[in-house]
């Protein structure tokens, strides 16, 4: 528990520190029970057991204010004197899970004709959101098209069976009849929980394994990070902490730090690396590029100048004399950090003392190199850092079993980049050559043809005779591009024309204008990863992204001659990366491949296969669920689609939420609740605060609750139908139909209070014969399912 009362001596950082330890999660806004959001001098904490978010504002080194607010519109509810902030451990992690992966929608960018999966019925196409009116009742629809032209209307109480597919690729539609998605999603289901058992068995495995564990809270440390020239993120702060708190255990540390390029993972290594050299242990740095470990010892070695600390680099780069050197240190325990390529993994280095191992893009190690990894990896704490963004739906469901930090919040002042894409011409290329050396910026220019990249650089040099251009690729003499590197390092040269050898992490923020010819031949990930090698620091950076063939509306002749228009997959392709300018935009199109990519990264490449045949986000349902059954020892139970078909209109409004797309991943939100006190939470939000007409919203409210307690009963459908009676009126009935046989334990009590209701072999039925029907409906409901 956390003690705060106005007055109190404490930072925001300190609260922050405190918060993480007892287990609260970062976001960007205190939307749900056991979050925190942090910005400035203020803090919000949603405490699991309050109805309301609780600020803490600081004024910087001690408490200022302390209030309850709207978690909706942040008013003022009460200002309080003191407040106890309990742990979120205590809400049972299943539920805490869930509820986390339904701040993660999918829908908020469905379009009519992208793909959507349907988890009874399987994939097929998006046709809109419908409205349709049944018996003289407006009801609206999700529709989705299948193959043959079957179609299914979902009713949107049902948001939460439907998602976007996210899979990679033109998946193929299913028929609503067929069989097939029933074997896919059951042959998934077994290779899940392979995979949710192997993870376990590792993770308890390593539970039991012992460390070197580091000291804790050395003043150093402290040095270090108020050396750091930049504010920290909230999240790469909460990173940095759980990191330095996984390293003072005794069970070794394996936790993954994931980011977007230059959102600041190498400084939680830094932090890491000088706790461990603190508390008096080695650290090994591995590199998938000689390139990359080269700019991580200028890095590590700048920020760590002040320090005494001894860093050394292993790679090709270094003479054979060099590197007899390093071994000899590595052994004798003089250097306390090594940076190098899969060198460091040769038979003929030893450490004295290794404390921590930190990889760096490790799905860019071949088998052999990671086999070698794992053997390395016995009883000695790990830190992994992957650009390649991990889906946030894997990221919860992995909860309790993979250590994984994600950093998605780009640094303070960081810029979007300007991506612009046009066909070729010399021009614009010129122009914007200029413009960055005008400035004291340096360019990329991309061109992938190793073989033709002398006669391209001489062509450049000549179109630029005042700028200084060298050329660079993987193909080149190591001292050479090592030089070639340095010199760019070091500003000596204004551009590079280079091959793809960019795209592995470096970090030079004066880099700023990105040139890449011929652009459609290379894949969305590939492009976003390369246009991230620019605009890390403070400036506006520009992307040009030039194409040999033209657009179907254009005119003008390339430089090739070619008059072929682009292939619809090339104009995809440009188009969703020009779309994907939002700094860190892990849901955006041009990222979704790099996720997909990022489910094999952590899970193999038979994960990879099952994610695709089922998309993203149901296979990160299944995945949670088998984890979760493992650990408990429970089969989780079937949630099983309930109809409600009753003369009702209800929905939300558009005069409440008129943009379509926040309305379907508003409505998939409130679908997914499945409990009533946290719809009750949500009801009282929604109806209260809206001055407008709220009777629609009210109505699908009372809907999702009878959608909850229909469930709990194990109800296949709640209908109305239509009879005459004896003297040929029409007369209406309600019929609640059961799976089982759950709903009679509290039938007689049922009896007492509704008389009218008729009983029958797994259903009960009642004449309509008064307007307040509906309240019967659900007071029925409660009585059956009491809580």
């Amino acid at each position: 528990m956390i003690a705060l009362a106005v007055g109190q001596e404490l930072s925001p950082q300190e609260l922050v520190r405190d918060l993480v330890y007892e287990g609260y999660q970062y976001n960007l806004t205190a939307d749900q029970p056991g979050v925190y959001a942090h910005r400035g001098e203020i803090i919000d904490v949603w405490i699991p057991q309050n109805q309301q978010v609780t600020r803490i504002r600081f004024n910087p080194s001690a408490i200022e204010h302390i209030s309850d607010i709207n978690a909706t519109t942040s008013a003022v509810i009460k200002t309080l004197s003191a407040v106890n902030i309990i742990s979120p451990d205590t809400v049972p992690l299943k539920k805490t899970t869930r509820k986390k992966q339904r701040d993660f929608s999918f829908l908020i960018d469905l379009l009519p004709g992208d793909y959507i999966v349907h988890i009874d019925h399987g994939i097929g196409k998006f046709a809109g959101l419908k409205k349709i009116v049944i018996t003289g009742k407006e009801k609206e629809f999700f529709v989705i098209e299948y193959k043959e032209n079957d179609k299914l209307y979902v009713p949107v109480e049902s948001a939460d069976r439907i998602d976007k597919y996210i899979g990679g690729g033109t998946p193929t539609l299913h028929r609503l009849s067929g069989a097939t998605w029933m074997q896919i999603t059951q042959k998934v289901k077994e290779d899940v929980e392979r995979t949710a058992k192997e993870l376990i068995a590792l993770y308890a495995y390593r539970t039991v394994a012992t460390a070197l564990a580091a000291h804790h809270d050395i003043p150093e440390e402290h040095e270090l990070a108020d050396s750091f020239p930049y504010d920290e993120t909230p999240d790469q702060q909460q990173a940095i902490i759980e990191v330095l708190h996984d390293l003072e255990q005794s069970t070794p540390m394996d936790r993954l730090v994931c980011g977007d390029v230059g959102f600041g993972k190498t400084e939680v290594a830094i932090r890491a690396a000088f706790k461990i050299v603190l508390s008096g242990y080695q650290v090994a740095i591995l590199a998938p590029t000689t390139i990359l470990a080269q700019q991580h010892y200028d890095t590590f070695s700048e920020r760590l100048a002040p320090f005494n600390v001894s860093i050394d680099v292993l790679s090709r780069f270094r003479s054979k004399d060099q590197q007899k050197k390093t071994i000899r240190d590595l052994k004798a325990g003089t250097t306390d950090i090594v940076i190098g390529t899969h060198r460091l993994l040769s038979k003929d280095i030893a450490f004295r003392h290794l404390g921590l191992l930190i990889i760096d893009e490790e799905q860019k190690f071949g088998v052999t190199h990671k086999e070698q990894i794992k053997k390395i990896k016995t009883n000695v704490h790990v830190l992994t850092l992957s650009a390649t963004p991990i889906p946030r739906t894997l990221h919860f469901s992995l909860a309790g079993v993979r250590d994984m930090s994600v950093i998605s919040t780009p640094p303070e002042g960081r810029l979007p980049i300007k991506t612009i894409i046009q066909p070729y011409s010399d021009e614009p290329i010129i122009n914007a050559i200029q413009q960055e050396k005008k400035r004291d910026g340096q360019i990329y220019y991309l061109y992938n043809k190793v073989e033709t990249m002398p006669s391209r650089l001489k062509q450049l040099q000549e179109l630029l005779p005042n700028i200084s251009i060298k050329m660079a690729h993987g193909q080149m003499n190591e001292a050479q591009l090592s030089d070639i590197m340095h010199q760019f390092d070091i500003g000596e040269i204004d551009m590079l024309v280079c091959s793809t050898i960019i795209e592995n992490g470096l970090d030079l923020p004066n880099v700023n204008t990105l040139i890449v010819e011929d652009s459609t031949k290379f894949g969305l990930a590939q492009l976003y990863q390369l246009r991230g090698r620019i605009g890390r620091g403070l400036r506006q950076a520009y992307a040009f992204f030039m194409y040999h063939r033209l657009g179907t509306n254009d005119t003008r002749i390339t430089t090739n001659g070619s008059l072929m228009a682009l292939t619809e997959k090339e104009n995809k392709r440009l188009e969703a990366l020009e779309e994907a300018t939002e700094l860190g935009s892990g849901f955006q199109l041009a990222m979704r491949d790099m996720e997909i990519r990022g489910v094999g990264n952590i899970l193999g490449k038979a994960q990879h296969g099952s994610m695709r045949a089922i998309g993203l986000s149901l296979y990160g349902r299944l995945l949670a669920q088998a984890v979760e059954e493992i650990k408990s020892g429970t089969k989780s139970p079937v949630i099983s689609d309930i109809t409600i078909d009753l003369p009702l209109e209800y929905g939300i409004p558009e005069i409440i939420e008129p943009n379509e797309q926040k309305r379907m991943a508003l409505y998939q939100r409130l679908a997914q609740i499945d409990s009533l006190t946290e719809l009750a939470q949500e009801k009282i939000m929604y109806t209260t605060e809206k001055k407008d007409d709220i009777s629609l919203l009210a109505t699908f409210f009372d809907i999702l609750e009878m959608k909850i307690l229909g469930r709990a009963l194990d109800a296949r459908s709640i209908t109305t139908s239509t009879i005459k009676d004896a003297h040929g009126f029409d007369q209406k009935k309600i019929i609640i139909e059961f799976r089982t046989h759950e709903y009679a334990k509290h039938i007689d009590m049922l009896l007492e209070t509704y008389p009218q209701w008729k009983v029958g072999e797994k259903q009960i039925k009642m004449h309509i014969t008064s307007d307040d029907w509906f309240t019967t409906l659900i007071q029925s409901l409660r009585i059956l399912s009491p809580s």
